[in-house]
């Protein structure tokens, strides 16, 4: 039995890790992602998503959930002490995703007129401007690196699901003891991808530089620098882990050169000279709160 859990910083490719875990469980249980609802738990309103996954949610799952079944929920919510206890035992398998959080930043904002135009109320529609998803940014990035952070965990940065989506489709098969079905689930993504990949987008890299003015790359630039350091560090030991670090170097060697005249501040420090702690969840699994955002001017591009 294992529940796997879907966890990404909002716009960082969450979606596509949900959409192969459900692809990896349906193979598994032998039926589709629906019908493992009506079949494993009866009489119950379970969602795929869930905004926090709170203990009232996760144990009846893990309770009722058969030997050798899996079931995937998705979640943008903070780590819980049963959800790290879940994981240390082996009964919840659990992936992250994350990206840049300027590009993080362009991409709600993008989703945001996207839901406008359809008339959809979401979180994002409320954000116009750079300095409107700075807040929201802060607080799912807070949520996201304690995924990132938690042993056990796939990691999985946007970079690499940007540009080898067969890669990450590996990776998450193998996390989840489901070798066997790589090979199927890379032809389903084969072709169109854009159609069939919720959410996928643009799955490009380094679009702040060019959807964001200069003046206000700087402003988010400096009222994310920590959440910046965190993520390109965490970019930096992934991409190389997974066999993508000249990838990633010649990536970030790019974008620094291109920054370097914009931000008038001393460089950053090289993604591998960065340390990264380990951070478990408090006690009531929160992470440590943040400072506040700067303001930031943002000039919708469509």
């Amino acid at each position: 039995m294992t529940l796997i859990i879907a966890h990404g910083l909002p716009k960082s490719g969450s979606t596509f890790l949900f959409q192969v875990a459900k692809d990896v469980a349906a193979s598994i249980n032998g039926f589709p992602y629906n019908k493992a609802k009506t079949r494993f738990f009866p009489g119950m309103d379970i969602p795929g998503y869930v905004h926090q996954p709170a203990d009232s949610i996760i144990e009846p799952l893990l309770r009722l959930l058969p030997p050798k079944a899996s079931f995937v929920l998705k979640t943008h919510g903070r780590m819980t002490p049963l959800i790290a206890s879940g994981i240390q035992s082996g009964s919840i398998k659990a992936l992250v995703s994350f990206r840049d959080p300027r590009d993080a930043v362009v991409s709600m904002l993008d989703a945001g007129i996207s839901d406008r135009e359809k008339g959809k109320e979401r979180g994002f529609s409320l954000l116009y401007k750079a300095d409107d998803a700075l807040k929201p940014l802060k607080n799912g990035w807070g949520m996201a690196r304690d995924w990132a952070f938690f042993p056990g965990v796939l990691a999985i940065p946007y970079l690499l699901t940007a540009t080898n989506q067969d890669c990450v489709i590996r990776l998450i098969c193998t996390h989840l003891r489901a070798g066997h079905c790589v090979n199927e689930i890379r032809q389903r993504y084969a072709e169109d991808k854009a159609a069939k990949i919720t959410e996928f987008h643009k799955g490009v890299a380094d679009r702040f530089l060019e959807a964001l003015t200069p003046e206000d790359i700087v402003r988010v630039t400096q009222s994310l620098e920590s959440e910046i350091a965190e993520s390109d560090a965490l970019t930096a030991r992934w991409m190389r882990a997974y066999g993508f670090g000249a990838l990633f170097q010649d990536m970030h060697d790019r974008r620094q050169s291109r920054l370097d005249g914009l931000t008038g501040s001393r460089k950053p420090a090289d993604p591998g000279e960065l340390t990264i702690p380990v951070a478990p969840p408090s006690g009531d699994g929160r992470p440590a709160s943040r400072g506040v955002a700067a303001e930031g001017k943002y000039t919708q591009r469509r």
